[in-house]
C-alpha cells in the first residue's frame, strides 16, 4: 500500500477498480468493492507506546505521524494519543510531528526537535521505518547516542531498519501472512465461495 498514502494515488486506483468485474485484494488500504486485509496497527503501536511509558518510565515522547488522511497513519496516532490519555501523560502538540510515511517527513520531525524549546525527547515514536531511520541518522550527526540519549522506533519491520546501525526497533507488519490470506481470499472468490470483505 505504500504507494496510495498519497491522495492522489488512491483517486486514481479507485477510479480504476469501479468499472472491474473481477474481484480485488487489497493489502492496507480499504476500497469500495474490494476486499481488505490489513493488521491491527492501533494495538502493536499502543502495546509499544505503552511500553516505553510503563517499563521504561519514559513521558516526554514525540510522535511523527504518516500521511495526514491515511487511516494507517491516523490509526496509529491514535494508538500513541490513547495510550498517553490512559497514563495521564498531556499530549503536548509540540511533539507531534505531520510527517508523510517518506525521508521529508523524517527530516522535518528531526529539524522540529533540535529547534524545539521542550526538553529532549526519551523517545521518538515514528509511524514507519523510513521516517524513523531518517530521524536516527540525522540526531546521530548532530552527536546524540541512539538508544543511549533517546531511543527512535518505527513500523513495518523493513529491511533497512533491521540493516540499519543501531538497529530499529520497530513493530513487524507480517508481510508474508498478509499476502498469503490476501491469495486466500482471492482464490475463494475466484471460486464463488463469499469469503469476509475484511480481514485483521
Amino acid at each position: 500500500s505504500d504507494a496510495l498514502h498519497l491522495k492522489n494515488n488512491r483517486e486514481k486506483i479507485a477510479d480504476k477498480l469501479k468499472d472491474l468485474t473481477c474481484p480485488v485484494v487489497c493489502i492496507g488500504m480499504k476500497f469500495e468493492n474490494a476486499y481488505y486485509v490489513g493488521t491491527d496497527g492501533y494495538s502493536a503501536m499502543k502495546a509499544l507506546v505503552e511500553h516505553y511509558i510503563v517499563d521504561h518510565k519514559m513521558s516526554k515522547i514525540h510522535f511523527v505521524k504518516g500521511v495526514e488522511g491515511n487511516g494507517n497513519a491516523e490509526e496509529r496516532y491514535r494508538a500513541y494519543a490513547d495510550a498517553l490519555a490512559e497514563h495521564d501523560i498531556p499530549i503536548v502538540p509540540d511533539r507531534i510531528t505531520q510527517g508523510d510515511f517518506y525521508v521529508d517527513g523524517g527530516e522535518l520531525a528531526a529539524k522540529e526537535i533540535l529547534n524545539s524549546s521542550l526538553p529532549f525527547p526519551e523517545a521518538i515514536v515514528c509511524a514507519n521505518d523510513i521516517m524513523a531511520i531518517t530521524v536516527c541518522d540525522i540526531l546521530m550527526e548532530k552527536g546524540y547516542h541512539v538508544p543511549g540519549d533517546v531511543v527512535i522506533s518505527g513500523y513495518d519491520y523493513s529491511v533497512e531498519g533491521q540493516n540499519h546501525y543501531p538497529r530499529l526497533t520497530t513493530i513487524r507488519s507480517r508481510s508474508f501472512e498478509l499476502g498469503e490470506k490476501s491469495c486466500e481470499i482471492l482464490i475463494d472468490a475466484i471460486n464463488g465461495k463469499n469469503p469476509d470483505k475484511e480481514v485483521l
